[in-house]
Order: C-alpha cells, then structure tokens, then sequence
C-alpha cells in the first residue's frame, strides 16, 4: 500500500503533528482531523512508557523540553500508572500509542503514520522498538507507517521484529553537534567509536560502515537549497523515500521551488500551511497528490 501511495511521482503532504491549526499538536484531536481530510497523511512524535496495570502503552508526544518531563517521570517510577502521569506532568490530553491503533484499525480509507521516535533511553530503546513492531504486525498495520529516529537501537529492535516496516532517519542541520554530520551521512551511521572520532573530526567518512535506510527525511529549508542531496540519497544509498519536514515558519511559501518538491515523496507541513499550499500548488501534478481521494 505504502509504495502505491509513494509511487506516484507526486509527493504527498502529511499533517507535522495533526492537523494543528485547530487543535493541539500529537492530540487525538489533531489527529483524527488531519486522517479524515482529503490529506490523510500524519506525522507524530513518540517515547516510551509503561504503565504499571496496563503494561508498555507509548505516548504521542514531542518531547521538545524531554528533559523535564523525563525528569518528572522519572520520579513517578517506570510502573507508575498512566492518570498518575497525566495529573503530574500536566499531560492531560496525551494519547498512547494503544489508543492510536485502536483507532486507525477502526479506518476504511487508505493512511499513512510518519512515526517520529524520541526515545533516546539506551535501558529501553531496544524492547521499545521491538514492542513497536510487533503491535504493528499483530494488527497488520505495518505497511500504514514510515518510522525515523536518530536513536539506531530503537530501529534495530523494529528489524529484529519486522523486515516489513520502513525505517530511516532525519538530517538534523538545527544543533551544533549535528551540524559536524554531513548530509551524506545521519547518526545511524555511527557507533559509539565513530561518534568519538567524529567529535574530535579524525578522517569519519572514511571509516564508517553506512547503515540502510529505507527512508531520508530532510528540514525542508535545507533541501530546497542543497536538492543534489536527494538524488545523492535515492541514487547512491539506494534509500527508497526521500522526504522533508518543515523545520520553520520564517519562509514564502510562494518562493518554493516546485521542482524540487516534486522531486520529493512526501513533505510534512505544519497544518496551518496547507490552505497555502493548496493556493500554490494548483499546478495539476502536485494539487492531484494533495487532493487524491481516499481509495
């Protein structure tokens, strides 16, 4: 199903977080809205939690300030129960990941999840990813998800499980740290000695094993100024899906290259963008993507 969507030559666009210019980003709200509008395409954000009666659950969160929540969850105990969470942390309106499948397995019409991992907790990324998998492949939902992550542990769980699932990583150019990776490369090509070299700059490229990625996703502003990357991904790492995220509200949506957008599988915007879009894209190969019926 995924390739048939992807196939196009058109790029798809996916709601950056639910549709969030009417409801709170990673809630159900969000969600549901952006799954039932002639785009339904999500990306959503995910970290690991576990709650003491109903077991493993996940939660749909961006974890934009992770260190305090972490902190806070921590003092809850991995087996505190989920209410507790909420009511500590003032996470309310969160949704497990539970939650989410029950839902998406209601669905008739076609749908894609880009599940964005956060979980960087080396203890719990493994069983998380393979947890992942395997409630993907129980409800047979693998082929309505892409997922990327940083964190490789997490990934090398989902594979153990499942050779079916698409996964990759992000091109992070927003952190001084990541801004030393090229854009040839992400941090799924690095083990722990080559993070170490690669801080003290010593010759990386050359000593690096790359890992496979079945997916690239780039901030959108980086790759409508470098495009020859997307063509480096597709042609010379042989990655299948080459995407981008919106990585800021400062540009013109009228000033997009709309070549190189269509050189793209998919675009995830932040919901408030997409009436412009749809004003600018009115050329027939990419207003068809966005406005496809649901088969």
């Amino acid at each position: 199903m995924i390739n048939q969507l992807f196939g196009t030559g058109q790029p798809l666009f996916f709601f950056h977080r639910g549709d969030a210019r009417n409801f709170p980003e990673n809630s159900m709200q969000a969600i549901v809205s952006a799954l039932n509008s002639v785009s339904p395409y999500v990306e959503i954000d995910i970290v690991d939690f576990v709650d003491q009666q109903q077991g493993r659950l996940g939660l749909i969160y961006h974890c934009t300030d992770c260190q305090s929540i972490l902190a806070k969850s921590k003092k809850i105990g991995k087996y505190s129960s989920l209410q507790y969470l909420k009511n500590a942390t003032g996470l309310s309106n969160v949704v497990t990941f539970i939650e989410l499948l029950d839902y998406l397995q209601t669905l008739e019409q076609n749908f894609v999840i880009s599940l964005d991992i956060k979980e960087d907790n080396p203890n719990v990324a493994l069983s998380f990813g393979r947890w992942l998998a395997s409630e993907l492949m129980q409800r047979n939902l693998e082929s309505h998800f892409i997922i990327s992550s940083p964190f490789k542990l997490a990934l090398d769980g989902i594979r153990q499980v499942s050779e079916n699932v698409l996964i990759g990583s992000i091109v992070v150019r927003d952190h001084p740290f990541m801004k030393q990776i090229s854009p040839l490369m992400t941090m799924l090509d690095y083990d722990f000695t080559n993070r170490v070299k690669l801080f003290i700059n010593f010759y990386i490229r050359k000593k690096i094993k790359a890992y496979h990625h079945d997916l690239i996703l780039f901030p959108l502003s980086f790759i409508l100024q470098h495009p020859e990357y997307i063509d480096y991904w597709r042609n010379k790492r042989k990655t299948d899906l080459v995407g981008a995220y919106q990585d800021s509200d400062d540009f013109d949506v009228q000033q997009f290259d709309i070549q190189v957008l269509q050189k793209l599988n998919w675009v995830e915007m932040h919901g408030r963008y997409f009436d412009e879009f749809q004003q600018v894209i009115q050329q027939p190969k990419l207003y068809s993507a966005l406005e496809a019926p649901c088969a």
